[in-house]
């Protein structure tokens, strides 16, 4: 099974909204952008599911997507950004998305 190049996405998804312990990572401050962001450069292949503030600046969300496409270059590896702006919500807000 070994190979020197791997298609697709090799790596594992981090969802944070999707997972209690990492929400809960997240609201003690334990969980950040900026360590996700390293996660990225070692396991993950990227920021996935996080919610944001809907007052996010959208040169904020494009430095985001820049920081994950340099580590992806860099890494020669396949990387992806899927953060949900929220209106009305801020830092520490909860959000009930439904579902399960």
């Amino acid at each position: 099974m070994a190979c020197n190049h791997v298609g697709g996405l090799s790596g594992a998804f981090i969802p944070v909204s999707e997972d209690a312990n990492m929400i809960r990572a997240a609201k003690d401050g334990t969980l950040s952008i900026p360590k996700l962001e390293a996660m990225t450069a070692v396991c993950s292949v990227g920021l996935d599911m996080i919610p944001i503030p809907g007052s996010t600046p959208t040169a904020r969300i494009s430095g985001m997507i820049a920081d994950e496409a340099a580590i992806g270059m860099i890494n020669n590896k396949t990387t992806a950004v899927r953060v949900i702006p929220v209106p009305g919500k801020d830092v520490g807000d909860e959000v009930d998305f439904g579902g399960y």
